[in-house]
Protein backbone atom coordinates (compact mmCIF):
# COMPACT_ATOMS: atom_id res chain seq x y z
CA UNK A 1 0.00 0.00 0.00
CA UNK A 2 3.04 2.59 0.80
CA UNK A 3 3.88 1.96 -2.99
CA UNK A 4 1.17 2.98 -4.56
CA UNK A 5 0.88 5.65 -2.21
CA UNK A 6 4.50 6.57 -3.11
CA UNK A 7 3.44 5.83 -6.94
CA UNK A 8 0.53 8.11 -6.70
CA UNK A 9 1.90 11.45 -5.21
CA UNK A 10 4.75 11.37 -8.07
CA UNK A 11 2.78 10.06 -11.43
CA UNK A 12 -0.75 10.21 -13.07
CA UNK A 13 -2.28 7.51 -12.83
CA UNK A 14 -2.16 6.58 -16.29
CA UNK A 15 1.93 6.36 -16.25
CA UNK A 16 1.59 4.24 -12.57
CA UNK A 17 -0.45 1.79 -15.15
CA UNK A 18 2.01 1.78 -17.76
CA UNK A 19 4.81 1.29 -15.24
CA UNK A 20 3.02 -1.73 -13.99
CA UNK A 21 2.62 -3.19 -16.76
CA UNK A 22 6.23 -3.18 -17.66
CA UNK A 23 7.39 -4.24 -14.74
CA UNK A 24 5.07 -7.45 -14.71
CA UNK A 25 6.07 -8.03 -18.54
CA UNK A 26 9.49 -8.13 -17.73
CA UNK A 27 9.07 -9.96 -14.35
CA UNK A 28 7.01 -12.46 -16.34
CA UNK A 29 9.70 -12.31 -19.91
CA UNK A 30 12.31 -13.47 -16.75
CA UNK A 31 9.96 -16.26 -15.42
CA UNK A 32 10.04 -17.65 -18.73
CA UNK A 33 13.38 -17.50 -19.59
CA UNK A 34 14.90 -18.93 -16.11
CA UNK A 35 11.85 -21.66 -16.20
CA UNK A 36 12.98 -23.05 -19.98
CA UNK A 37 16.65 -22.81 -19.26
CA UNK A 38 16.26 -24.74 -16.42
CA UNK A 39 13.47 -27.36 -17.73
CA UNK A 40 13.17 -26.95 -21.42
CA UNK A 41 16.28 -27.60 -23.87
CA UNK A 42 19.76 -25.74 -22.02
CA UNK A 43 20.02 -22.64 -24.07
CA UNK A 44 23.58 -21.05 -24.83
CA UNK A 45 25.13 -17.79 -23.17
CA UNK A 46 23.43 -15.63 -26.09
CA UNK A 47 20.69 -17.76 -26.85
CA UNK A 48 17.55 -15.35 -25.32
CA UNK A 49 19.10 -12.61 -26.41
CA UNK A 50 17.58 -12.46 -29.77
CA UNK A 51 14.18 -10.94 -29.84
CA UNK A 52 12.43 -13.54 -31.87
CA UNK A 53 13.58 -16.25 -29.14
CA UNK A 54 11.98 -13.91 -26.54
CA UNK A 55 9.15 -13.44 -28.64
CA UNK A 56 8.97 -17.06 -28.64
CA UNK A 57 7.90 -17.20 -25.19
CA UNK A 58 4.46 -15.53 -26.04
CA UNK A 59 3.73 -18.54 -28.55
CA UNK A 60 2.38 -21.31 -27.01
CA UNK A 61 -0.76 -24.22 -27.40
CA UNK A 62 -3.29 -22.76 -29.28
CA UNK A 63 -1.04 -19.91 -30.88
CA UNK A 64 -0.01 -22.40 -33.10
CA UNK A 65 -3.76 -22.75 -34.52
CA UNK A 66 -3.93 -18.49 -34.81
CA UNK A 67 -0.47 -18.50 -36.60
CA UNK A 68 -1.86 -21.16 -38.97
CA UNK A 69 -5.05 -18.65 -39.80
CA UNK A 70 -2.64 -15.53 -40.24
CA UNK A 71 -0.20 -17.66 -42.74
CA UNK A 72 -2.74 -19.48 -45.03
CA UNK A 73 -5.91 -18.29 -43.84
CA UNK A 74 -8.94 -21.02 -42.60
CA UNK A 75 -8.44 -24.84 -44.45
CA UNK A 76 -8.80 -27.86 -43.14
CA UNK A 77 -5.29 -28.34 -42.20
CA UNK A 78 -4.11 -30.55 -39.65
CA UNK A 79 -1.62 -29.99 -36.76
CA UNK A 80 0.44 -32.93 -36.60
CA UNK A 81 -0.11 -32.70 -32.49
CA UNK A 82 -4.08 -32.76 -32.97
CA UNK A 83 -5.19 -35.19 -35.38
CA UNK A 84 -8.33 -34.48 -36.55
CA UNK A 85 -8.54 -30.68 -35.76
CA UNK A 86 -8.73 -27.90 -37.78
CA UNK A 87 -8.84 -24.07 -37.26
CA UNK A 88 -12.31 -23.57 -38.03
CA UNK A 89 -13.30 -23.43 -34.42
CA UNK A 90 -11.13 -20.30 -34.13
CA UNK A 91 -12.60 -16.35 -34.75
CA UNK A 92 -11.42 -14.12 -37.37
CA UNK A 93 -11.33 -10.74 -35.70
CA UNK A 94 -7.91 -11.46 -33.66
CA UNK A 95 -6.32 -12.79 -36.70
CA UNK A 96 -7.33 -9.85 -38.97
CA UNK A 97 -5.91 -7.32 -36.68
CA UNK A 98 -2.12 -9.26 -36.88
CA UNK A 99 -2.49 -9.60 -40.36
CA UNK A 100 -3.23 -6.07 -40.93
CA UNK A 101 -0.56 -4.81 -38.36
CA UNK A 102 1.88 -7.04 -40.14
CA UNK A 103 1.17 -5.81 -43.77
CA UNK A 104 1.55 -2.49 -42.02
CA UNK A 105 4.85 -2.73 -39.91
CA UNK A 106 6.08 -4.79 -42.25
CA UNK A 107 7.07 -6.78 -39.39
CA UNK A 108 6.88 -11.16 -38.80
CA UNK A 109 3.49 -12.44 -37.60
CA UNK A 110 4.70 -13.79 -34.41
CA UNK A 111 5.74 -9.97 -33.76
CA UNK A 112 2.76 -8.48 -34.86
CA UNK A 113 0.62 -10.81 -33.20
CA UNK A 114 2.45 -10.13 -29.41
CA UNK A 115 2.38 -6.65 -30.46
CA UNK A 116 -1.38 -6.49 -30.81
CA UNK A 117 -1.81 -8.09 -27.85
CA UNK A 118 0.21 -6.52 -25.64
CA UNK A 119 -1.35 -3.19 -27.27
CA UNK A 120 -4.55 -4.48 -26.27
CA UNK A 121 -4.01 -5.36 -22.92
CA UNK A 122 -2.44 -1.63 -22.05
CA UNK A 123 -5.47 -0.49 -23.46
CA UNK A 124 -7.92 -2.20 -21.70
CA UNK A 125 -6.19 -1.80 -18.18
CA UNK A 126 -6.53 2.09 -19.05
CA UNK A 127 -10.03 1.73 -19.67
CA UNK A 128 -10.63 -0.26 -16.66
CA UNK A 129 -9.21 2.02 -14.39
CA UNK A 130 -12.22 4.37 -15.84
CA UNK A 131 -14.30 1.95 -15.44
CA UNK A 132 -13.98 1.58 -11.87
CA UNK A 133 -14.21 5.11 -11.54
CA UNK A 134 -17.18 5.57 -13.03
CA UNK A 135 -18.68 2.94 -11.10
CA UNK A 136 -17.91 5.01 -7.95
CA UNK A 137 -14.64 3.52 -6.86
CA UNK A 138 -11.80 5.00 -5.74
CA UNK A 139 -8.09 5.49 -7.21
CA UNK A 140 -6.86 3.11 -5.11
CA UNK A 141 -9.05 0.44 -6.23
CA UNK A 142 -8.37 0.93 -9.95
CA UNK A 143 -4.64 0.53 -9.24
CA UNK A 144 -5.13 -2.52 -7.59
CA UNK A 145 -7.20 -3.80 -9.95
CA UNK A 146 -4.51 -3.26 -12.75
CA UNK A 147 -2.31 -5.07 -10.34
CA UNK A 148 -3.93 -7.88 -9.96
CA UNK A 149 -4.61 -8.33 -13.60
CA UNK A 150 -1.12 -7.81 -14.48
CA UNK A 151 0.66 -9.99 -11.69
CA UNK A 152 -1.91 -12.47 -11.59
CA UNK A 153 -0.37 -16.09 -12.27
CA UNK A 154 -2.59 -16.60 -15.51
CA UNK A 155 -1.69 -12.54 -16.33
CA UNK A 156 1.16 -13.74 -19.11
CA UNK A 157 -1.81 -14.99 -21.43
CA UNK A 158 -2.54 -11.23 -21.88
CA UNK A 159 0.76 -11.00 -23.83
CA UNK A 160 0.47 -14.05 -25.56
CA UNK A 161 -0.73 -14.92 -29.33
CA UNK A 162 -3.87 -15.41 -28.05
CA UNK A 163 -7.48 -13.29 -28.15
CA UNK A 164 -7.66 -12.73 -24.46
CA UNK A 165 -6.41 -9.16 -24.53
CA UNK A 166 -8.58 -8.13 -27.55
CA UNK A 167 -11.36 -9.91 -25.63
CA UNK A 168 -10.87 -8.30 -22.22
CA UNK A 169 -10.75 -4.56 -24.13
CA UNK A 170 -13.76 -5.00 -25.91
CA UNK A 171 -15.62 -6.33 -23.15
CA UNK A 172 -14.72 -3.36 -20.73
CA UNK A 173 -15.17 -0.93 -24.34
CA UNK A 174 -18.72 -2.33 -24.38
CA UNK A 175 -19.34 -2.34 -20.42
CA UNK A 176 -18.04 1.36 -20.25
CA UNK A 177 -19.80 2.80 -23.07
CA UNK A 178 -23.59 0.73 -22.24
CA UNK A 179 -22.99 2.48 -18.92
CA UNK A 180 -22.51 6.09 -20.43
CA UNK A 181 -25.11 5.26 -22.83
CA UNK A 182 -23.28 5.19 -25.88
CA UNK A 183 -25.73 2.69 -27.58
CA UNK A 184 -24.20 2.35 -31.03
CA UNK A 185 -20.64 2.26 -29.60
CA UNK A 186 -21.51 -0.50 -27.21
CA UNK A 187 -23.24 -2.83 -29.79
CA UNK A 188 -20.45 -2.28 -32.24
CA UNK A 189 -17.76 -3.66 -29.63
CA UNK A 190 -20.32 -6.41 -28.31
CA UNK A 191 -20.48 -7.43 -32.10
CA UNK A 192 -16.65 -7.73 -32.20
CA UNK A 193 -16.72 -9.60 -28.92
CA UNK A 194 -18.31 -12.35 -30.89
CA UNK A 195 -16.25 -12.42 -33.98
CA UNK A 196 -13.43 -12.82 -31.07
CA UNK A 197 -14.89 -15.74 -29.08
CA UNK A 198 -17.76 -17.36 -29.07
CA UNK A 199 -18.62 -16.58 -25.22
CA UNK A 200 -18.71 -12.69 -26.42
CA UNK A 201 -22.75 -13.29 -27.04
CA UNK A 202 -22.95 -13.80 -23.18
CA UNK A 203 -22.40 -10.11 -22.96
CA UNK A 204 -26.31 -10.07 -23.73
CA UNK A 205 -26.58 -11.03 -20.14
CA UNK A 206 -24.83 -8.14 -18.82
CA UNK A 207 -26.67 -5.40 -21.40
CA UNK A 208 -30.07 -7.04 -20.51
CA UNK A 209 -29.36 -6.51 -16.49
CA UNK A 210 -27.90 -2.82 -16.58
CA UNK A 211 -31.09 -1.81 -18.65
CA UNK A 212 -33.30 -3.91 -16.90
CA UNK A 213 -32.33 -1.85 -13.55
CA UNK A 214 -32.05 1.62 -15.73
CA UNK A 215 -35.54 1.21 -17.47
CA UNK A 216 -37.39 -1.10 -16.19
CA UNK A 217 -39.33 -4.40 -17.86
CA UNK A 218 -41.85 -2.46 -19.20
CA UNK A 219 -39.73 -0.78 -21.16
CA UNK A 220 -37.96 -3.62 -22.20
CA UNK A 221 -41.02 -5.55 -23.16
CA UNK A 222 -41.85 -2.52 -25.20
CA UNK A 223 -38.63 -1.53 -27.05
CA UNK A 224 -39.93 0.54 -30.01
CA UNK A 225 -41.65 3.34 -26.99
CA UNK A 226 -37.89 3.93 -25.91
CA UNK A 227 -35.21 3.23 -28.71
Amino acid sequence: MRLIVALRSRLGPYAQILLIFLASRLMLTVIGVLTLANFGDTPTQDHWLNWERLLHLCVRWDSDWYLSIIDSGYSRTELAEQSGATNFAFFPLYPLLVIATQKMWGVSAITAGVLVSNLAFIAALLLIFEYVQAIGLSHRVGIMTVLLLCFVPQGFIFSALYTESTFLLLLVAAMYALRHQFYLVSGLCAALLSATRANGVFFMVFAAIWLLRQHGLRSLLYPWRHP
